[in-house]
């Protein structure tokens, strides 16, 4: 894929010659011009006094043959415009769909039981929140901001809240003897003291910028977080190990199968000649994107002189041979996730047909699913919704196929036939009618340039873009989207969203609402409200002077809270039985002894 940027009037383009239609169409321009010199030298020579004989009574005759010609070339044109978007439309929507099945699989895994210890909370175990007046807001505006502080504050955003990792921006160093996560409790209270009582209170968070994957190890060692190092990011990204750690095994086996799916195919669209090579290579996490423009490649180390004769051949119009074809893919292997395997590759070598590869793939990566999902690697998740993995699997196999329609079928013969015999007529025969109707010979020359250099350039725009596959350099870079591809995937290593941990700040907002609430059951035995429940002392003030008997109602309040939290556990651990005897089916049943219960309650 040739790249190049917005200049006046479109100029800098003009400076490119590989791959392009212009300096291809000129070669029957100029012999069009050729034409017309011999035509108004030889064949025609006249005398000077003899007027010049118009052998055509009418301009007609060149409108008619010009626009039949046109009307032939611009309809190829159109089709190979819809050729090359629809090859790029389904190789995004197959990558697409591919990814959204691995993705789904990953989420799903993390909600399965091996990770119950390091999930965040849930909402739904804390609906008293909605009437705390919180929200959930990462940052808020000053409204008494001036235009001059506005600007100054988005100059400074520019690097420090780049979803960009640049030169510039760095994270703000660790404070000594305080861990990345803490809470910043004392920072939040002194922010919400200053913005008065009618703006909603922030639902205080721990920032795990691991992930939480520390709290699965035993050793409390992260993957691509460094707690020693916290400033450290490596360029290898959410697939790093300088934490200590690798991710899960299950994230890491669905994403090779999945790049090797995907790189197969994309290897299969770009070369369909048996028994020629198509290497796959590993994928280096955080390395550079591949070059789309080949020109841009060190050809003296693929190619040597070879690259050169294949852009003169691409010049006058020749397809590159098999040979060729076979050189170029070597240079540009696409590259796997965790590389492949010599039994791999042995296996795909066997199936027979580029399609024969990709089903192989596919397979693999629905079987791993399906038994992943049978032994319970995604939770409780249901089966219906597991059911849209394996559709978007198959959709994903159809918008390969029809990728393969377009690499596979060529433009119909029949009317890339016509077009090439008509861009020939127009040769001679454009510089036979400029010479009718031109009476200095540099006139028709231009003219005639002009016109058979626009037609053999429409014609040779289709012929490079009806192929998008192959048609060096204007073909897909398929090498640079399946490296995107593979860093997509890698942000399945992430873990959990680290903002989503805020038991701790939703605990305190609990224990306030049990505290009312054993306080409204005092007051339902009679007891005055304000003998049972004592005053909280403000913040930087001594508590005030209790009696002995609100004391004595303290201390009952304190119980009831107890017999409730000793409650709490107790349906916790019975829902743990039950949920292991659903998954034990051979577990004996456990008896719920109601009397045992409330004896113990007591």
């Amino acid at each position: 894929m040739i790249q190049y940027d917005r200049s006046p009037f479109g100029i800098s383009t003009l400076c490119r010659m590989h791959g392009s239609a212009v300096y291809r169409a000129t070669i029957p321009g100029f012999a069009s011009v050729i034409f017309i010199v011999l035509i108004h030298e030889l064949w025609l020579e006249r005398p000077i006094y003899q007027e010049k004989d118009n052998e055509l009574g009418h301009p007609y005759a060149i409108g008619v043959l010009v626009g039949t010609i046109t009307f032939l070339l611009v309809f190829r044109t159109q089709q190979a415009y819809a050729r090359y978007w629809e090859a790029c439309s389904s190789v995004y929507q197959m990558m697409s769909k591919w990814m959204d099945a691995s993705s789904h699989t990953a989420v799903y895994h993390l909600q399965c039981d091996h990770y119950d210890h390091i999930r965040p909370p849930s909402f739904y175990d804390y609906p008293h929140l909605n009437a705390e007046f919180l929200t959930r807001d990462r940052e808020t505006h000053d409204p008494n901001s001036t235009g001059v502080m506005e600007s100054m504050r988005m100059q400074k955003r520019a690097t420090t809240k780049s979803i960009e990792q640049i030169e510039t921006c760095r994270l703000a160093p660790a404070k000594p003897k305080r861990k990345v996560w803490e809470r910043r409790s004392s920072d939040t209270k002194s922010e919400s003291s200053s913005r008065g009582e009618d703006t909603p209170v922030p639902l205080e968070s721990d920032p795990r910028l691991d992930g939480n994957w520390g709290a699965l190890f035993d050793d409390n060692r992260a993957t691509f977080f460094d707690p020693k190092f916290p400033d450290s990011i490596d360029k290898a990204g959410f697939a790093s190990s300088q934490g200590g750690n690798t991710p899960p095994l299950f994230l890491q086996e669905l994403a090779h199968l999945t790049s090797l799916l995907t790189g197969v195919a994309l290897a299969t669209l770009r070369n369909d000649i048996e028994g020629a090579e198509s290497p796959l290579d590993i994928y280096e996490a955080g390395s550079p994107w591949p070059e789309v423009d080949p020109d841009k490649m060190a050809d003296a180390t693929f190619f040597g002189a070879g690259f050169t004769a294949m852009k003169i051949s691409n010049f006058i119009g020749i397809g590159r041979t098999p040979e060729e074809r076979t050189r170029y893919n070597a240079s540009r292997p696409l590259a796997v996730l965790g590389g492949v395997s010599a039994a791999e590759i042995r296996f795909l070598q066997m199936a027979r047909g580029p399609y024969a590869k990709t089903q192989l793939c596919w397979s693999w990566l629905s079987e791993f699913i399906t038994r992943e999902h049978l032994a319970g690697s995604t939770g409780n998740v249901g089966p219906p919704i597991i059911s849209r993995i394996i559709q978007f699997l198959g959709d994903g196999m159809i918008y390969y196929n029809h990728a393969r329609k377009i690499t596979f079928i060529p433009f119909p013969f029949p009317h890339a036939q016509l077009s090439v015999v008509y861009v020939l007529v127009t040769v001679p025969a454009v510089a036979f009618l400029m010479d009718q109707y031109t009476e200095k010979l540099w006139v028709g020359c231009i003219l005639t340039f002009l016109t058979v250099t626009a037609l053999a350039g429409i014609h040779e725009v289709a012929r490079e873009l009806e192929n998008p596959f192959r048609n060096v350099p204007n073909e897909l870079p398929l090498v640079t989207m399946q490296a995107q591809f593979n860093e997509a995937l890698l942000t399945m290593y992430a873990g959990f969203h680290p903002d989503n941990f805020w038991k701790e700040d939703a605990d305190r907002y609990s224990k306030k609402k049990k505290w009312t609430t054993a306080k409204k059951s005092v007051q339902s035995n009679g007891v005055n409200s304000s003998e049972s429940c004592p005053r909280e002392a403000p913040e930087g003030e001594a508590p005030e002077t209790r009696t002995n008997h609100e004391k004595s109602l303290d201390a009952k309040i304190q119980e009831l809270l107890e017999k409730i939290d000793q409650q709490g556990s107790e349906l916790a651990r019975l829902r743990a039985t039950v949920v292991s005897g659903i998954k034990d089916p051979e577990s004996q049943p456990v008896e719920y002894d109601r009397q045992a219960e409330e004896q113990s309650v007591r």
